[in-house]
C-alpha cells in the first residue's frame, strides 16, 4: 500500500472524497423547528455514533483520548481491516498513537507487514518532529533576537506546554503569530535561517486577504512547513476576536532557550473549536482537534464555563458546541453537564441527531454519495446557524477568494469518481437524505 504525504483541498463544507465540479443542485435547508433560545440535550447520536461506524475508524477516532479503549472486537476474531486502520490513522495524522496501541496487543493479532509499516510510519514522523522542533527553536531565536515577539498557535503551542514535545504532538507545519506590521520582516528573517518559498505553492500576493503569508518550506531537512500568521484567521471572518486581546492575555514559555508565546489556554480552546467547525467546515481535521481538547482537559487547563462565555461572546457558539459534541461522540470527550445544552444550535434534537450521523460521515469518509457542493454547505449551514449567531453573509468557502480560486483550480475528481449527470446528481442527494433522515 502506497501512502501519499499529502492530500488536496476539497471546497471547504465538503468532504474530501467528493467531487469537486459545480453543481445543479438547488440549495436543501432542514428547517428548525424549536424556538430561538429553546435546547434540548442532544443524546441519541452521541451514544449512536460510535457503534455505528466502521471498526477500524471507531479504533482510530477513540485513540484521540489518550488512552487505548477496551475492544474485544479486535482479538475475537471479528473483520478488522488493519490497512484500513492504517490509512485512516495516516489521513489523520495518528499514525504514532495506532503505533502505541498496536504494540501492547497479542503477537499475531496485527498482520507483520502492517505492523512494519507502521512502525516505519511513525518513526520517519517522529524524526521529522525532532527536527521541526529544532528548526522552530532557532526561528524563534531569529525573531527575538531582531527584538519581534513570536506566539506559537495549534500543535506547535501544545507541543510545548501540554504534550512536552513536537514527537508526542506531530503536525504538518508549524504555525507562528506575529504582529502584523512586522509579518514581512518576519518573513525576510526566517528565509536566512533555512525556510524558503515553497515553489508548489502560490506567491504572497494570492494570499493578501489570508490570515497568514504564503507558507515557506524547510531546505534543511524537515520538509515541513511554516506559516507566518499575522491573524487567527481570514479577513472577513465573522468572529468577535480581537487580536490585541489575545496578545493582551498571551502565556510566556521558553522555545530552545528562547521566550515564545501561547494564546491563553481557553482561548486556544475556542480557536480549535472555530478552526475546525467554520475554517475546515467540520470536513477534516478531527482527530487532532478532538486529541488536543482531551489533553487540555485532563491538564486542567479548559474552564468549561470560561469557554462558554468565549464562545458567545465571539459569535461561535454552535462552532464551539459541533465540535465538542463530535469529541463527546467520536473519542469520548468528557464534556460537563449542561456545557453542550448551553451553546446548542435552536435547531430540534432530531434535527442535530441527523446532522451529528453526517459530520460523522463526513469525518471517517464512510458515505462518498455525497456529490453536491451546495447540499454540503447547506447541511453545514443548517448546523452553524450563521444568521442567527450574527455572522450575516460570512461563510469559510467565501473567505479568501483569491486563494479558494487557486484550489478549485486543481481540477474535480476523475470522472470514473463521479456522477455529471444532472439526473445522477438529483438521485444521489436524496438517496443521501433518505438515508440521513430515516436509517
Amino acid at each position: 500500500m502506497i501512502l501519499q504525504s499529502e492530500t488536496r483541498d476539497a471546497p471547504l463544507g465538503v468532504p474530501r472524497s467528493t467531487a469537486m465540479g459545480r453543481d445543479a443542485i438547488g440549495v436543501v435547508r432542514l428547517v428548525p423547528t424549536c424556538a430561538a433560545g429553546q435546547t434540548a440535550p442532544s443524546r441519541g447520536i452521541v451514544d449512536q455514533a460510535p457503534a455505528t461506524c466502521a471498526p477500524e475508524a471507531r479504533l482510530v477516532f477513540s485513540l484521540a483520548a489518550g488512552a487505548a479503549p477496551s475492544d474485544s472486537s479486535l482479538t475475537d476474531g471479528s473483520p478488522f481491516d488493519w490497512t484500513r486502520a492504517l490509512r485512516i490513522a495516516w489521513d489523520e495524522g495518528a499514525t504514532h498513537a495506532l503505533r502505541d496501541h498496536v504494540r501492547g496487543l497479542p503477537t499475531g493479532v496485527v498482520p507483520r507487514d502492517v505492523e512494519r509499516q507502521l512502525a516505519c510510519l511513525a518513526l520517519e514522523r517522529e524524526m521529522r518532529m525532532r527536527m521541526l522542533q529544532q528548526r522552530t527553536a532557532e526561528s524563534v531565536a531569529a525573531l527575538a533576537t531582531a527584538g519581534i515577539d513570536a506566539a506559537l498557535l495549534k500543535g506547535a503551542a501544545l507541543a510545548m506546554t501540554v504534550y512536552g514535545s513536537f514527537a508526542a504532538r506531530p503536525m504538518k507545519d508549524v504555525d507562528i503569530l506575529v504582529a502584523p506590521r512586522v509579518a514581512d520582516e518576519a518573513k525576510r528573517l526566517l528565509l536566512g535561517v533555512g525556510w524558503a518559498p515553497d515553489p508548489e505553492l502560490p506567491g504572497d500576493d494570492v494570499y493578501a486577504t489570508h490570515h497568514h503569508l504564503a507558507p515557506l518550506i524547510d531546505r534543511l531537512g524537515s520538509r515541513s512547513r511554516l506559516e507566518i500568521h499575522r491573524e487567527l484567521l481570514p479577513s472577513g471572518h465573522p468572529f468577535h476576536l480581537a487580536i490585541s486581546d489575545l496578545w493582551d492575555d498571551r502565556h510566556a514559555v521558553r522555545v530552545g532557550g528562547e521566550r515564545a508565546f501561547v494564546l491563553d489556554p481557553n482561548q486556544h480552546a475556542l480557536h480549535i473549536t472555530i478552526h475546525f467547525a467554520w475554517s475546515h467546515a467540520m470536513t477534516s481535521g478531527g482527530w487532532n482537534a478532538f486529541r488536543d481538547l482531551h489533553a487540555m482537559s485532563r491538564a486542567g487547563m479548559i474552564d468549561w464555563q470560561r469557554l462558554v462565555g468565549l464562545a458567545r461572546a465571539a459569535r461561535a457558539g454552535t462552532c464551539c458546541y459541533w465540535t465538542l459534541a463530535l469529541a463527546q461522540s467520536m473519542s469520548g470527550l468528557a464534556v460537563p453537564a449542561g456545557v453542550l445544552e448551553s451553546l446548542a444550535p435552536p435547531i430540534s434534537t432530531a434535527i442535530r441527531m441527523r446532522l451529528e450521523r453526517h459530520f460523522v460521515q463526513v469525518l471517517l469518509r464512510e458515505d462518498a454519495a455525497l456529490s453536491s457542493v451546495r447540499l454540503a454547505r447547506s447541511l453545514w449551514a443548517t448546523a452553524i446557524q450563521p444568521e442567527r449567531q450574527g455572522h450575516r453573509r460570512a461563510r469559510p468557502w467565501l473567505a479568501s477568494p483569491g486563494l479558494t480560486a487557486v484550489r478549485l483550480q486543481r481540477g474535480p475528481l476523475p470522472s470514473a469518481e463521479r456522477n455529471d449527470s444532472l439526473p445522477g446528481r438529483v438521485a444521489a442527494c436524496a438517496g443521501y437524505l433518505a438515508r440521513l433522515l430515516w436509517s
